[in-house]
């Protein structure tokens, strides 16, 4: 699992790598929300999982319904490409292991992201949230993956360094 993440505060936005479409679940609770697109692979074939001449409808109520189908979709017909409306702005992109979930501006969108990065063994999460805030683009969590806060030491130097290496420059 080699996970990037980053936390952009400006535009009240998350991006994650190496996951898959069910780490999105945990933004659309109690949400309301609207699915425009959806695709995954049955048989080795992408597929679109919406039924076709469809307008998309809002989930207003019973969002628990939606989200479990959802995940009964992901583990049965892995899901390759979402984009899903979130009510007041917000919105979510899944793209081939690629998550980006935006809130509107104002909006609490780090208990969440804890809460995920928790569950993924990123103990650590609000303090890798403090870093990204500071250092907004897409960091390698791997140097903090399983770590307590008390346990890090250099390792958000070390992440730093390897961004800027990875983004070309050093200073």
């Amino acid at each position: 699992m080699i996970n990037f993440f980053g936390y952009f505060k400006e535009t009240n936005h998350i991006g994650l790598s190496s996951v898959g479409f069910d780490k999105a679940a945990i933004f659309l609770r109690n949400r309301d929300f609207c699915i425009l697109e959806l695709f995954g692979f049955k048989y080795g074939d992408e597929v679109n999982l919406l039924r076709e001449n469809e307008k998309p409808v809002w989930v207003t109520n019973q969002h628990y319904l939606s989200i479990s189908d959802l995940l009964e979709t992901e583990f049965t017909t892995p899901i390759s490409y979402a984009k899903i409306e979130l009510a007041d702005g917000g919105e979510i992109h899944y793209s081939a292991a690629q998550l980006f979930v935006k809130y509107p501006i104002g909006e609490d969108l780090k208990t969440k992201t804890v809460q995920l990065l928790e569950t993924m063994g990123y103990y650590a999460a609000k303090e890798i949230l403090q870093f990204c805030e500071n250092n907004p683009d897409m960091h390698l969590l791997t140097f903090v993956l399983g770590m307590e806060p008390t346990d890090i030491t250099d390792e958000f130097e070390r992440m730093k360094k390897h961004t800027e290496q990875l983004d070309g420059y050093d200073e």
